[in-house]
């Protein structure tokens, strides 16, 4: 699992078995804790309590899946050799799960 952030709110999307995807990106509050991701296929993910530091990029999602809300907690470890000022690549190193019922 593959992100990569462009300074200009483009950046792209891999997943083995799912694919790759172009994406756009922008934060959607003043504070830059929320962000909206949209892949190019129309799907779309809206992250809150995000925080970006040099060693990670973490996340809360809200989402519905099979009749459950849950709340789903990502870090991001940066792949080092692919960082810049105007890009960074992120693959997804820990993902924690919270079904409510």
């Amino acid at each position: 699992f593959i992100l990569t952030f462009n300074a200009d709110g483009t950046g792209t999307y891999a997943c083995e078995g799912d694919g790759f995807y172009n994406t756009t990106w922008k934060f959607t509050s003043p504070d830059e804790h929320n962000m909206i991701l949209i892949l190019e296929n129309g799907q779309s993910y809206n992250w809150s309590m995000v925080e970006i530091s040099e060693n990670s990029f973490q996340s809360i999602t809200d989402m519905y899946v099979d009749r459950h809300d849950l709340l789903q907690s990502t870090r991001y470890i940066p792949v080092a050799k692919e960082c810049s000022r105007s890009t960074c690549s992120y693959f997804s190193g820990h993902v924690i799960t919270i079904f409510f019922t």
